[in-house]
C-alpha cells in the first residue's frame, strides 16, 4: 500500500498527522508528504520519506490573506476563526495546493491519500485521480457551515475538473473520517451519515521516558518538591507580554517553570528569570510533560490533548482561531480553566493556578481524561483499518458515538 499524507502549513495540522504517517510506515507500507515547503523540513526530522512542494507557506499564505482582504488583519478574539477560515483555507491555501497536489498524486501513484481537514485540496485531487481519501481531523470537527464557506471559494475548481459543484462538505468525509478529538471534549455529535472513526491523537505510552535532568537545567530538576508547570503559547502567536504577565503571576509561588517561548520570540526578551524558571524556544513537549503538574497554554488542540492524555489540570489562555472552542470544551469538562481577553491578567492567572493544584477535582477529572484517550483506538490500530480496506476491500467499521455538548455560541 502506498499512501501520501497532506496538510496545510500550520504546525498544529502537520504535527496531527505526523503518529497514522509514522504507524503506516512502521506496518512497511510506501509513504510520502506533500505539504509546503516549510513542512519538508520538519517531517523528515521525525521519518526520513518522500516529500511534495505542494501549496504555500504560512507566512506567504497570510501575506496574501491581509493583502487582498486587509481587514482581517484586524480579526481578534473568538469570532476570528469564522472569519479568516474560510478565506485563508479556501481562497488562499486551497487554491494554490490543488495543481501541484495533482502532480504529487500523478508522480507517487498512492493507493491512498490521507489529508488533515483544512487541506480541501485533497478531496478534489484525489476524486481527479480517482483515488480514495481519508480526512483527519487536527482538532475539533470543524462547523460544517465554516467548511462550506471555504468550499465556495474553490467552486469554480470543482466545475472545472468534475463538471460539477462541490459537495457542501467539500468532499472531505465523503469515505472516512478520523476524529482525534477526545469523547469527553467532543461538542454537539457528528452528523450521522458521516462516516467517523475514533484515533487517539496521543500515544501517551510511545515516547520512551527521559530523565527531567536532560530536559532542564540540573538544579531546577533537583528541587522535585516543587511542583512543576510547563507553559506555552504555541508556534502561531507568541506574544512575550502575555509570557511575562503568567511569569509574572507565578512569581513568588513554590513552582518550577518550564517555558516553550516558540519560534518569534528570544528567552532573553524574558530576563531576568528567577532560578525556578528555565526558557527556551523549543521544548520536547512529549518528553516534559510526565514530568509536569500543570499546564499553561493557548488552547491549542495538540497541547490541550497531550495534556489530557498525561491527566494534567490545565489553564488555557486562548489567543486565536480554533482555541476558543478547545478550552470551552476543556472548561466544560472540568479538567481545567478558561481566561478570556482582559480576564488575562496577572491576579486571574494567579488565583486560576492555585485552584488548579489546590483543588483535587481538576486532577481528578484530567486522569478520567487521559484514562478515556487511553482507550481510543492507537494510530496502528487505525494503519491495520487502513490497510484491510485499501489492501482487502473491507469496510473500516465505525464504532457508536458518544453524545456531545452544545458550544457556545
Amino acid at each position: 500500500m502506498r499512501v501520501l499524507f497532506c496538510a496545510t502549513p500550520g504546525e498544529g495540522h502537520v504535527r496531527a498527522l505526523l503518529p497514522l504517517l509514522q504507524a503506516v510506515h512502521a506496518r512497511g507500507h510506501g509513504v510520502a508528504w506533500a505539504g509546503a515547503a516549510e513542512t519538508q523540513a520538519f517531517v523528515p526530522s521525525h521519518l526520513p520519506v518522500p516529500c511534495f512542494e505542494v501549496g504555500p507557506g504560512w507566512q506567504s499564505a497570510r501575506f496574501r490573506l491581509f493583502g487582498r482582504w486587509p481587514e482581517l488583519s484586524a480579526a481578534r478574539g473568538t469570532d476570528a476563526a469564522a472569519r479568516i477560515f474560510p478565506k485563508l483555507y479556501g481562497a488562499v491555501i486551497a487554491a494554490r495546493m490543488l495543481a501541484p497536489l495533482q502532480a504529487a498524486i500523478h508522480a507517487f501513484k498512492p493507493d491512498l491519500v490521507i489529508g488533515e481537514n483544512a487541506a480541501l485540496a485533497v478531496p478534489l485531487a484525489a476524486q481527479v485521480a480517482g483515488v480514495p481519501h481519508v480526512t483527519q481531523g487536527f482538532g475539533m470537527p470543524l462547523p460544517a457551515h465554516r467548511v462550506q464557506e471555504a468550499v465556495a471559494h474553490i467552486a469554480s475548481h470543482w466545475v472545472r475538473l468534475t463538471g460539477a459543484p462541490p459537495p457542501s462538505d467539500g468532499g472531505l468525509y465523503r469515505h472516512l473520517y478520523l476524529d482525534i478529538c477526545p469523547p469527553s471534549l467532543q461538542p454537539e455529535p457528528l452528523p450521522a451519515e458521516l462516516p467517523a472513526h475514533s484515533l487517539q491523537p496521543v500515544d501517551a505510552a510511545a515516547t520512551a521516558p527521559v530523565e527531567l535532568q536532560r530536559l532542564v537545567p540540573g538544579p531546577l530538576a533537583a528541587q522535585r518538591e516543587l511542583p512543576l508547570v510547563y507553559l506555552s503559547l504555541g508556534t502561531m502567536l507568541n506574544r512575550p507580554e502575555l509570557l511575562r504577565t503568567v511569569l509574572a503571576a507565578l512569581s513568588g509561588m513554590a513552582l518550577r517553570v518550564v517555558v516553550a517561548t516558540g519560534p518569534d520570540v528570544e528567552p532573553e526578551q524574558l530576563q531576568p528569570l528567577p532560578p525556578t524558571v528555565h526558557a527556551q524556544r523549543h521544548v520536547p513537549q512529549a518528553e516534559l510533560l510526565p514530568h509536569c503538574q500543570l499546564v499553561i497554554s493557548h488552547g491549542g488542540a495538540g497541547t490541550v490533548y497531550a495534556a489530557a492524555a498525561h491527566g494534567l489540570p490545565q489553564l488555557a489562555l486562548p489567543q486565536m482561531a480554533d482555541q476558543f472552542v478547545n478550552t470551552a470544551a476543556l472548561e466544560h469538562s472540568n479538567a481545567g480553566l478558561v481566561l478570556l481577553g482582559a480576564e488575562q491578567n496577572l491576579y486571574a492567572i494567579r488565583h486560576a493556578v492555585q485552584q488548579l493544584l489546590s483543588e483535587p477535582r481538576f486532577r481528578h477529572t484530567a486522569e478520567r481524561l487521559a484514562h478515556e484517550i487511553a482507550q481510543m483506538p492507537s494510530a496502528d490500530e487505525v494503519a491495520q483499518q487502513l490497510e484491510r480496506w485499501i489492501e482487502q476491500g473491507q469496510p473500516v467499521p465505525l464504532p457508536p458515538r458518544r453524545s456531545g455538548f452544545k458550544l457556545p455560541a
